[in-house]
């Protein structure tokens, strides 16, 4: 897959979240189906922070460094009680900085690495 491409999975991801969760309500995104289950704010904070740190973050480690350590992603903090629209706002910056790493990888990024502490060596096959 060309960095165009996994570029434009992330903006058709985008769209279906915020095709799902654009007019949800922040009483409802709140809800808890199940005793220890996230509610979808908790998930929409995971989705940021996974974004954040397990995407652009690792890529732009990997592309600092010749086969880094990388660190798992850590837990969101709870999100229950957070502003859902500020939430999407937030996933939207986010999401807005990997398009633009994703779309201008060269070539030779592509075959670079790093070494996940769980996952063991990451690279783009």
């Amino acid at each position: 897959m060309s960095p165009k491409e996994v570029a434009a999975r992330i903006v058709a991801a985008g769209t279906a979240i915020e095709a799902e969760l654009g007019t949800m309500t922040d009483e409802l995104a709140s809800w808890h189906p199940a005793e220890g289950e996230w509610c979808v704010k908790e998930v929409l904070a995971h989705l940021t922070l996974s974004e954040a740190f397990g995407f652009a973050g690792r890529v732009a480690h990997i592309l600092s460094a010749d086969e880094p350590q990388l660190k798992a992603t850590g837990s969101a903090e709870p999100a229950c009680r957070l502003n859902l629209e500020h939430m999407l706002a937030a996933l939207r910056r986010q999401r807005a900085r990997s398009i633009e790493l994703a779309a201008r990888l060269a070539p030779w990024g592509l075959g670079r690495a790093g070494v996940h502490e769980r996952a063991r060596r990451l690279t783009r096959n």
